[in-house]
C-alpha cells in the first residue's frame, strides 16, 4: 500500500506546500512553528549525518530538490545542472553570492569537499555513489562550478545530489573524525541555522540572517518537540501544543478536525509504498513461489481500512513502487501481473505447497523442506503505530496461511 503523510494545520514558511496559493504581500513575517519529531531526546550533535536528517533543509539547505510526482526540479544552492552527451558527467552551477551562516562565502570548493568526505566516511556515503563505484572524481573549475566525473554513464546520477549534505569545509576540513563530531556551534546554509534553545524535549533554531533566498524564511524561529511516538503527537496537535505534524493520526477527521474545523486541516500527497522487504539471498525467500504466496497471502484493503484507517491507498502494482512514481508505471504491465497482489490465500497455499513448505508435524504451521518450522519476524520502526498495527494484521493473515511471522 501507498504510505499517506499527514501535514496538519500550518505549514512551514520555507517549505512548498502545494495546497493554497498566497500572494507575498499577504504573508506576515516572523512568528515560531512548533512541529513534533519522534526521538526519545534531543542531544547537543548538530552533525547532520548522526542526527537523524533534523538538520536536512533546516539548517543545511541541499543542492537541489526533485519532485517525484511532477518530474520537476527545484533549485536550491544550485541554479543548474547539466547532464553531458554521453551520461558521464554532470555539471552543477551554483547560485551567485552564497554564504554560509558565518559570513564566509559558500563556493564550488565547499561542495566538492562534502561529497570526498562521504568518499574518507564511508558512513556518509548513503546512496553509495562511492562505495558503488559510480563517482569517479570531482572538478571544480571555478568558484560556482562543480563537475561530477562518473565510471559509466548513468542518467539516474543527478537523484543522488539532494541526498548529501553541504557543508562547510573551513570548519569540516579541521575535523579529525567526521563521524563523531558533535558539530558545535554549527555554521550552516538553511533557513534556520542559530541554536537558540537545546533541552533533551525541545530545539528551537531560529533564522540565518545570510539565507540566500530574500525575505525568507518568514518565521523566526521552529521549536521541535520531542515525542517518543505517533500516539503522543496526535492529542499534542488537538490541544495546540504544535502546530502540525507529519505524523500518522487515528481518525483525523473525528479527534483532529472536528475539534476546530476552522484552523484543524489535513492533507494526504502521495508517498513511496509501504513495503515487506524479503531477504532474497537466503532461502525459501529465494524462491519465487514463497515470495508471490506471501503477496497473494496479504488483503490490502483490510490492512488499509483496519490498520491505517483508509488513510493510503491499496497497492496493486507488483512493481513495487507507489502513487508517488505514478508517471513511471506501465498501465498494461500493472494490470498484467496485478495478479500477484490480489488477496487470493487459495493460490498462496497452493504456492507454497509446491514450493514443498507444508506442515510436516500436524501443529497447524508451515515447515521447510528440511523439516525445520518455516517462521521469520518482520522488523519496524518503533513508535510508527499504523505500521505496528499493520505488521499486526500482516502475521494474523500470514498465520491463515499456515506461516508463522512475528
Amino acid at each position: 500500500m501507498n504510505k499517506k503523510t499527514i501535514l496538519a494545520a500550518l505549514i512551514m514558511g520555507f517549505c512548498v506546500s502545494a495546497t493554497t496559493s498566497v500572494s507575498a504581500e499577504t504573508v506576515k513575517q516572523g512568528g515560531t512553528l512548533n512541529v513534533p519529531i519522534i526521538t526519545t531526546s534531543f542531544v547537543d550533535n548538530f552533525n547532520p549525518y548522526t542526527s537523524k536528517d533534523v538538520f536536512h533543509g533546516t539548517m543545511f539547505e541541499p543542492l537541489v530538490v526533485f519532485n517525484n510526482m511532477t518530474g520537476e526540479t527545484h533549485y536550491r544552492l544550485a541554479e543548474a545542472i547539466d547532464v553531458s552527451d554521453d551520461l558521464k558527467s554532470i555539471t552543477l552551477t551554483l547560485r551567485d553570492g552564497l554564504k554560509w551562516s558565518d559570513e564566509a562565502p559558500l563556493t564550488a570548493e565547499d561542495v566538492a569537499f562534502s561529497f570526498e568526505l562521504a568518499k574518507t566516511n564511508a558512513a556518509f556515503d548513503s546512496k553509495g555513489i562511492w562505495s558503488g563505484g559510480n563517482l569517479a572524481s570531482i572538478e571544480t573549475p571555478d568558484a560556482r562550478t562543480v563537475v561530477f566525473n562518473l565510471n559509466a554513464p548513468d542518467s539516474t546520477f543527478i537523484w543522488n545530489l539532494e541526498k548529501y549534505h553541504v557543508l562547510p569545509k573551513h570548519i569540516w576540513e579541521k575535523v579529525e573524525n567526521a563521524t563523531t563530531f558533535t558539530n558545535p556551534n554549527p555554521v550552516g546554509s538553511g533557513p534556520m541555522t542559530t541554536v537558540k534553545l537545546l533541552k533533551p524535549q525541545q530545539m528551537e533554531l531560529c533564522r540565518n540572517p545570510h539565507y540566500y533566498l530574500e525575505g525568507l524564511p518568514h518565521l523566526d524561529c521552529v521549536v521541535f518537540r520531542s515525542y517518543n511516538d505517533n500516539s503522543q503527537v496526535q492529542p499534542a496537535l488537538i490541544k495546540g501544543e504544535i502546530d502540525w505534524g507529519s505524523n500518522f493520526i487515528a481518525d483525523v477527521e473525528s479527534t483532529f478536525v472536528k475539534r476546530d474545523p476552522t484552523h484543524n486541516h489535513f492533507w494526504y500527497p502521495a508517498n513511496d509504498a509501504i513495503h515487506l522487504y524479503l531477504n532474497t539471498q537466503k532461502a525459501p525467500f529465494n524462491d519465487v513461489r514463497v515470495r508471490q504466496a506471501l503477496s497473494m497471502a496479504l488483503d490490502r484493503e483490510l490492512i488499509v481500512d483496519l490498520a491505517a484507517y483508509g488513510y493510503p491507498t491499496p497497492n496493486f502494482n507488483a512493481g513495487g513502487i507507489g502513487d508517488l512514481y505514478g508517471t513511471y508505471i506501465n498501465a498494461d504491465i500493472k494490470k498484467q501481473f496485478e495478479y500477484l497482489t490480489t488477496f487470493n490465500q487459495d493460490k498462496a497455499k497452493a504456492l507454497l505447497d509446491e514450493a514443498g513448505i507444508v506442515d510436516k508435524n500436524g501443529d497447524g504451521y508451515r515447515d521447510l523442506p528440511d523439516g525445520k518450522p518455516f517462521e521469520f519476524d518482520i522488523a519496524v520502526v518503533n513508535g510508527w503505530t499504523d505500521w505496528i498495527q499493520t505488521i499486526q494484521m500482516v502475521n494474523e493473515l500470514y498465520e491463515e496461511i499456515g506461516v508463522k511471522s512475528g
